[in-house]
């Protein structure tokens, strides 16, 4: 009788030990991006978020935000590209997409996904990913992130062109995607790229300038106004035989152009 007594007290010690093999241990989730690499210009490319409970205990209350890239606008700022064919658990809450998981349990997985379209950026665009969970144990591999890698297109410009540039001016512009979510600040006006790569402004006799394409899908142009290079744009083609870049000027200013030939 003493014996199975002395066997019964010591179960009970091992239960009641905070520190045990027994005791359950907190959550732990771990977060991965899987993307298609290089994608597109302005085309969208298949995102998943792979979420996965790493510990052996149950993950409760389980959320995940999608953040993107945003314009350089003000006041108000968007998504620098846009979302599409997104999880049904996910919603736009303004800069990012919030997505309720709820329960995960142990061992176990979910995936997130998503189509993600890019315009050019003079940035590269990012993709990052959050998990949150109360009483995680392990923050360390809560979040991932990876880089928007976009192809542009191969256009050669045929001399002599006219073409039409639109812009919008600012400070601190990254896109010509700062324009589109603003239509109301852009304006244009119509040149000409000639043969022998100068370029010709209608209706304009002060500004002259030049222009070249170190590679096909890259479009370099320099404006002079009395002898002096008063602006540097380099663009990149996105289609249509437009190209899309930003134009340094001479004094703290910058446009966002596409210049479409």
């Amino acid at each position: 009788m003493h014996r199975i007594d002395q066997t019964v007290l010591t179960l009970m010690i091992i239960f009641a030990l905070p520190n045990s093999g027994w005791a359950a241990r907190p959550p732990d989730v771990a977060v991965q991006i899987l993307g298609p690499g290089a994608v597109r210009v302005d085309t969208p490319g298949h995102y998943e978020v792979v979420v996965e409970n790493v510990s052996s205990r149950a993950a409760r209350g389980l959320r995940l935000q999608l953040g993107f890239s945003v314009t350089a606008t003000s006041p108000e700022q968007y998504i620098l590209g846009a979302v599409s064919n997104q999880d049904y658990r996910c919603f736009d809450d303004g800069h990012v997409f919030e997505c309720v998981l709820g329960r995960l349990g142990r061992g176990q997985t979910t995936r997130v996904s998503f189509d993600f379209s890019a315009p050019y950026s003079a940035v590269m665009s990012r993709i990052r990913a959050v998990a949150s969970v109360s009483g995680d144990s392990n923050l360390s591999n809560n979040e991932a992130s990876v880089p928007v890698d976009l192809v542009y297109y191969s256009q050669v410009v045929v001399a002599p062109v006219d073409g039409t540039v639109t812009l919008c001016t600012g400070k601190g512009l990254i896109s010509f995607y700062d324009c589109v979510v603003s239509p109301s600040s852009t304006s244009s006006y119509p040149l000409t790229l000639e043969a022998g790569g100068t370029i010709a402004f209608p209706g304009n006799s002060v500004a002259t300038g030049r222009w070249n394409q170190v590679s096909p899908e890259d479009l370099h142009l320099e404006y002079e106004a009395r002898g002096h290079t008063v602006m540097r744009f380099d663009g990149k083609g996105i289609g249509n035989q437009c190209f899309d870049g930003i134009a340094a000027f001479s004094g703290s200013a910058n446009a966002a152009y596409r210049v479409c030939l």
